[in-house]
């Protein structure tokens, strides 16, 4: 396809600004799936009137020229075509000179003032956000469903009252992924915040899916055998877990290792809230570095540390379970939170399409424990993304790939400063987390560099 003599490569989104009511939505999911905020100035996409009287809309970003002009301007060759073919921006070289936005006929790649880097649309590795989430259908990419109208045709699976905290993104996450998945779907919970979400009163259920509350220890050993039988009866449901850390890391880690072995087909959910919380927020093994629980003292606390010394909160750092699984070799392995629904809605998709073990471990920061207003909830889903503390991306059979990239990364300290349990950290804490932070994120990087993890 030609316009105005630039050719168009067959992969680029289609616009029709008849559709257009100018909602901006297509701007607020970009920016927020690139920089971790809704601010429009951070997408890759703009929209411009007809007309001085607004009335209509043209959305503009990338074309996917087949013959791009940026590439050839490009003074540090930040300008390249990646392996599927899509011309991308690696922000490591991008200097910030501009002379991209200036050979653009179409005003496609933009300035991150922010970041001081060149921007432009990468179709968000062939699932473009902003025609996921228009409202009007005004965008088309290669027949993506708009997300919007999937959920709306779908049905809440749980009860409209369940007994958990004010804020609790467990109820909120599993509420979501339920709505996602439908009603093919059997759902195991062991002892957790979550089993509030599935026990119900008296005789009235409070799931209306089959859903198990058993053991802390066999939840990915019990839903294997429920899953062999489900295939010898010839039937495709989708078995799932939704288990808290302390069942995930520790006392359930014997079944979820041997599951993941075998490559069960199960799709293990960890509600990973940093402790046991429901219990009286004790330590677990995904409590981070030099955070507060009612087992890792602080010099503020009357009780005194396991060594008989003033404590400062946990001395070791966080196991890193996602990335535990993804040495056992399964086929589908990502990240999610609340605070990006979008991202976390199409993982979850990919999970039911994968034939084999998945693992989704989601980052639900809980009120209660960690000491913020329930309504601070998803602001810190989402600072702990823009500071890199908890990175989003996802691993399809060992191939790693960054899924929500933040270009101008906060401080952590801009994270750790709105919750509780970090009240205690002094300078030398701070620094040593946003040491952790910085190596994380780099070996993060690092695999998502080469072509298989595995």
């Amino acid at each position: 396809m030609t316009i105005s003599g630039v050719r168009l490569k067959e992969n680029y989104i289609r616009i029709h600004p008849e559709k257009c009511t100018g909602c901006n939505m297509c701007l607020y999911a970009c920016a927020l799936k690139h920089t971790g905020d809704t601010d429009p100035a951070g997408s890759r996409m703009i929209i411009v009137p007809l007309d001085g009287e607004k009335k209509g809309y043209v959305p503009l970003n990338c074309l996917q020229c087949a013959e791009p002009y940026c590439t050839e301007v490009c003074p540090t060759g930040a300008i390249t075509r990646n392996r599927n073919g899509i011309v991308s921006i690696n922000d490591d070289k991008c200097i910030g000179c501009l002379l991209c936005t200036l050979a653009c006929p179409y005003g496609g790649a933009r300035l991150d003032a922010q970041a001081n880097m060149s921007m432009a649309c990468d179709l968000c590795n062939g699932t473009p956000e902003c025609v996921r989430l228009c409202p009007e259908g005004a965008l088309e990419f290669n027949g993506i469903e708009n997300v919007r109208l999937q959920l709306e045709n779908s049905e809440d699976l749980m009860s409209k009252g369940v007994p958990l905290c004010a804020g609790c993104p467990a109820e909120m996450s599993l509420r979501f992924i339920l709505r996602v998945l439908g009603k093919n779907t059997i759902l195991y919970v062991p002892p957790s915040c979550a089993t509030l979400t599935i026990t119900g009163m008296g005789e009235l259920p409070s799931c209306k899916i089959p859903s198990v509350h058993g053991f802390l220890t066999n939840s990915a050993s019990f839903l294997t055998g429920v899953s062999r039988h489900d295939r010898r009866a010839g039937r495709r449901i989708s078995m799932v877990v939704y288990a808290g850390d302390g069942g995930t890391a520790d006392v359930g880690f014997q079944s979820l290792s041997g599951a993941a072995e075998r490559n069960e087909n199960i799709i293990y959910i960890c509600n990973d809230n940093e402790g046991y919380m429901n219990t009286g927020v004790q330590r677990s093994g995904t409590t981070p570095y030099a955070a507060w629980t009612s087992t890792t003292p602080y010099a503020a606390s009357p009780i005194p540390a396991a060594t008989g010394e003033v404590g400062r909160g946990k001395r070791q750092a966080a196991k890193e379970m996602p990335w535990i699984m993804l040495t056992h070799g399964v086929p589908y392995v990502a990240t999610g939170t609340v605070g990006f629904l979008s991202d976390l809605e199409l993982k979850l998709r990919k999970a039911m399409a994968t034939e084999g073990f998945s693992y989704i471990h989601l980052l639900n920061p809980c009120p209660t424990g960690w000491g913020f207003l329930p309504e601070k909830t998803i602001t810190l889903a989402r600072m702990a993304v823009k500071t890199n503390y908890f990175p989003l991306w996802e691993a399809e059979n060992g191939r790693v790939r960054i899924t929500v990239k933040i270009r101008a990364p906060q401080p952590v300290e801009e994270y750790v400063r709105l919750i509780g349990k970090y009240d205690q950290l002094d300078k030398e804490h701070l620094q040593e987390l946003q040491r952790q932070v910085d190596h994380r994120y780099k070996r993060l990087q690092t695999a998502a560099s080469v072509d298989r993890f595995f």
